[in-house]
């Protein structure tokens, strides 16, 4: 009687072996609805069983009230796994509440009540074979890009640099445009993740001293293997990074337009722009020029505007050579000055992205001394706004709106940055 006992004791174990595999890792497919209707997955969800345990991992974002950033969370839910049903499902339960999951058609079915999450097992995916310790070595303090190993051309237009303080520098490569965003490597079961705040996340598998490569689970699209590489961009006519601290001043020297063609490349030469009528006249001044977010180009003279006409910068560079230091100034960006004889002062106007869920604007206001970032979320009618002192860059005001009324806490902080007093709108 005793070993009778022991086998039914341990066919549960048997069988749970036997039917759902402890090896590799699974991925969220589809959901199923209480009315039986299935559904495309809609988030970057993970499984994997250990022991007794059914683990899911589950990557959200995070936003703070206060200042609108986002941030990259992970969450791990442990099931423990019960006795096998008689209808061939487990019993599973997670803090004091009971669940149950089971294979079907080779997919493990995770039942919730009001839906079943649908798991596909990662083909060719066996025990990890590169460690977050690698991952990490070789992705912090790089700029990388994402290739194509067959053809090894660029994919994409995106460079990343990878920085130790969970930041990274997103740049666009035809567009000058740059930003930075929160990125985290993260282990799940010995598996590394790479995932940043407007990328779907990336399971690294191998790498070498120049390139590391994955496959990329966006909920959208079908598993995507990528290639990340090392790269090293080095342009000696205009540094970005420069415009990111503080608006800067061009020191500028006499130059001819002789000097200032062979200088610029053809393409640019070429360029036609928008410009305001009588700019052709070396009598009139540029005093600003707008390279708007969408890369357009806006010359506006001193005096009264009488509309506007087209013409290339090498036309405008033979009326007025300084415009040749302006000429590689990047989209969302503006340079202005007093006089010809004045210094171009350029400015970051305006940039703007989108994350998934609030887009992003960041503009300059010369004439109250203000750099503002905008953080307006999608699906709510909130508004978070920092305000900075545009020659320091320091914090000079944080606020939020909610449909048109200021709401929560608004900070205010005198020129050294120094908080200086809080009110609270809610009061």
């Amino acid at each position: 009687m005793k070993y009778i006992l022991l086998l039914f004791t341990l066919i549960p174990a048997l069988t749970f072996g036997q039917k759902i595999s402890k090896e590799g890792l699974w991925k969220a497919h589809s959901y199923i609805k209480k009315d039986g209707t299935e559904q495309k997955a809609t988030s970057e969800d993970f499984l994997k069983v250990k022991n007794n345990t059914l683990l899911l991992f589950q990557f959200q974002q995070k936003m703070s009230r206060e200042t609108g950033e986002m941030f990259v969370v992970t969450v791990v839910d442990t099931f423990n796994i019960g006795k096998l049903k008689s209808d061939g499902s487990y019993n599973l339960s997670l803090k004091e509440r009971t669940f149950s999951f089971s294979e079907v058609d080779k997919k493990l079915h995770l039942i919730f009540p009001n839906y079943t999450l649908v798991f596909e097992r990662i083909e060719k995916l066996g025990k990890p074979t590169i460690s977050l310790e690698q991952c990490s070595q070789f992705l912090i303090g790089s700029t990388v890009v994402e290739i194509d190993p067959e053809r090894n051309k660029i994919e994409g237009n995106l460079s990343y640099t990878y920085q130790p303080n969970g930041q990274a520098k997103y740049k666009q490569l035809d567009a000058r445009r740059s930003w930075e965003s929160e990125y985290k490597i993260i282990d799940f079961e010995g598996y590394t993740f790479l995932k940043g705040i407007t990328s779907a996340p990336v399971l690294l598998t191998s790498n070498n001293n120049k390139s590391i490569a994955g496959t990329e689970f966006d909920f959208r699209y079908e598993p995507k293997p990528i290639t990340l590489m090392k790269v090293e961009f080095i342009d000696d006519s205009f540094k970005p990074e420069q415009l990111i601290n503080q608006p800067f001043e061009l020191e500028i020297e006499n130059v001819s337009t002789e000097e200032c063609i062979e200088k610029l490349p053809k393409d640019v030469l070429d360029l036609e722009l928008n410009i305001t009528k009588g700019l052709l006249d070396k009598e009139v001044t540029t005093v600003q020029v707008q390279h708007s977010y969408g890369c357009s180009w806006n010359l506006i003279r001193d005096g009264d505007i009488q509309g506007f006409s087209k013409a290339t910068f090498k036309e405008l560079i033979d009326v007025d050579p300084s415009l040749c230091y302006i000429a590689t100034i990047p989209c969302g960006y503006y340079a202005d000055r007093d006089s010809k004889k004045d210094p171009w002062k350029i400015y970051l106007h305006e940039e703007r992205m989108e994350t998934d869920s609030s887009f992003i604007t960041k503009k300059a206001f010369k004439h109250d001394n203000t750099y503002r970032v905008i953080n307006e979320l999608k699906e709510k009618e909130l508004t978070h706004f920092k305000y900075y002192y545009l020659d320091s860059r320091k914090l000079r005001k944080t606020f939020s709106f909610l449909k048109g009324k200021e709401v929560g806490i608004t900070r205010f902080y005198d020129e050294d940055g120094v908080l200086e007093k809080e009110v609270d709108n809610d009061e």
